[in-house]
């Protein structure tokens, strides 16, 4: 998702000022960073926090206490974390917001009925923006009927989904089947109470190990979390953090979705010595090694970053074109991306894992009988790769005579990464006799599309044979119809009994069946 990104007009005493409705705001800062905060001193978040409050991502409490006698009183500032206090639904909104990079919104109206725009947290500082930009993005939703519950408690399955839906694995979420789902969550004990509402995202959350799971083999979804669990989430999840430009990709050499554009952001992203970018295949090998220079414990990198023609990308930009590091490509399947920060003490920061899915697109067909005679029938039968949506089959006209376009029939699910299909081709009594092409389209989920053509014949009748019945794996069972076909072919050849012969000087389709019906009508009588 690319943001425009606007500067702030100023920033007053740490709070934003007002800007024009139905801006998307964004700055580097936020607005100015707190004192660091005492009561972190000895908490097992601590070094957590510290990183993501020298980025400027959290936020605490400003305590004013006076002290002395009166008359001699003197004025003492104290910040807080209040780490293992609960965190309501406006300051995770705030921490999605800033830990992702996210503009400010200021809509025309407000969404919420209980979030004006002189809305506040944290004894002052205005929220509006944050919360109106949290559910643009779709990281949080409402409660009820215009309500936003702001002061409501966050459950750890609702910060979970949260962060899924902001890492951008919302759309492998949305696929898992209800087997897979199921399968993952199986060795948690608890994995009954997950909510229908967030399970497919918890789900997604424990295969790509944003979460673990408690050492007694529990995932406490509806525990609420502290402030301190929060930000550990956030810490884990986004320090390092990689944007697939799309979930899948087709390198085909079409031009269509041939590459795919990773993004590679972190939180210190000021003090970043080295990055890489490694995508593997399913077997946890390395397929592509990118990024800007040699990161402690990592092999070299085979390329180096890639130019970001939209500006994404506040570490770099690597484009994949679906080669491995020899060059050669790599086959169809699912692919996982990752990448490695060294900062300049020596410290390795490593994103979690995401899947991307290489797609190759392919048609391949064939059409029985190669020759058939006006009134027969052709039988087309296909095969793709690549998600197809459907395949159609047309032979371009000849004079006034046209063949109908037909949708095959797809034999396997609908949207089925492989499929076959199957349909008939019925051709008309006065369809011109010589080589013609049919045409087997295939229409894909991506946009792409793939064709081929396949060469058949329309011949005149054999002696004793009027039209060529129907292909015994398509024909109706009444034998009447058989009966009705031949019938319709003897009259029809003594209806066009005196056609002349064609452009060519070859004689005509009718022509040639009018001998043959007076054949079959002398033997009759």
């Amino acid at each position: 998702m690319v943001f425009l990104i606007f500067a702030f007009d100023q920033i007053l005493n740490g709070f934003l000022t007002r800007p024009e409705k139905g801006l998307c705001l964004a700055s580097p800062d936020y607005e100015e960073r707190d004192r660091w905060y005492e009561d972190l001193d000895r908490h097992w978040a601590r070094s957590y926090v510290l990183t993501l409050w020298e980025e400027n991502v959290v936020n605490g409490y400003k305590v004013t206490r006076y002290k002395g006698r009166p008359g001699h009183r003197r004025r003492e500032v104290h910040w807080y974390f209040y780490p293992d206090s609960r965190m309501n639904r406006a300051e995770y909104a705030i921490l999605m917001v800033k830990v992702f990079g996210m503009p400010l919104y200021y809509p025309d109206e407000p969404t919420f009925a209980d979030v004006e725009e002189d809305f506040s947290v944290y004894d002052g500082r205005n929220a509006y923006g944050f919360i109106e930009a949290a559910y643009r993005a779709g990281l949080v939703g409402s409660r009820s009927c215009r309500k936003f519950g702001p002061w409501d408690n966050v459950t750890r399955e609702q910060a979970v989904a949260s962060l899924v839906r902001g890492l951008g694995l919302d759309w492998y979420s949305d696929r898992l089947t209800r087997t897979e789902r199921d399968f993952i969550l199986s060795r948690f004990r608890d994995s009954s109470s997950v909510s229908s509402e967030y399970i497919d995202e918890m789900a997604t959350a424990v295969r790509f190990k944003i979460i673990e799971g408690y050492p007694d083999g529990r995932l406490k979804p509806q525990n609420y979390i502290t402030r301190a669990e929060g930000a550990t989430i956030c810490y884990r999840s986004c320090l390092v953090k990689v944007l697939a430009e799309r979930p899948t990709f087709s390198p085909d050499g079409d031009g269509h979705q041939d590459s795919v554009a990773f993004y590679v952001n972190g939180l210190r992203n000021r003090n970043i010595k080295a990055w890489q970018l490694e995508v593997s295949d399913a077997g946890d090998d390395p397929v592509l090694l990118a990024g800007s220079g040699r990161v402690k414990g990592r092999p070299k990198s085979s390329c180096g970053p890639s130019e970001s023609p939209s500006g994404m990308g506040n570490i770099g930009t690597v484009v994949w074109n679906g080669l491995d590091v020899e060059s050669k490509p790599v086959p169809p399947g699912v692919y996982y991306y990752r990448a490695f920060v060294e900062d300049r003490d020596g410290q390795v920061f490593q994103s979690i894992t995401g899947p991307i899915l290489l797609i190759r697109h392919s048609l391949d067909g064939r059409i029985h009988p190669k020759e058939v005679t006006p009134g027969g029938h052709l039988t087309a039968h296909a095969s793709t790769s690549g998600k197809a949506t459907r395949v159609v089959v047309s032979v371009a006209s000849s004079g006034s005579s046209k063949i109908r376009d037909v949708c095959l029939v797809s034999d396997g699910p609908e949207g089925a990464m492989d499929n076959s299909w199957h349909g008939r081709l019925e051709i008309p009594v006065d369809f011109p006799c010589g080589s013609h092409l049919a045409t087997l389209t295939a229409y894909f989920e991506s946009g792409a599309t793939r064709a081929i053509t396949l060469p058949f014949k329309v011949v005149q009748p054999q002696s004793g044979e009027p039209g060529v019945p129907p292909d015994k794996d398509m024909a109706p069972p009444d034998d009447d119809r058989h009966n009705e076909d031949d019938q319709g072919n003897e009259d029809n050849s003594q209806e066009q009994s005196d056609s002349p012969p064609d452009e060519s000087g070859n004689p005509s389709c009718d022509e040639k069946s009018l001998n043959l019906s007076d054949i079959v009508i002398g033997l009759t009588d």
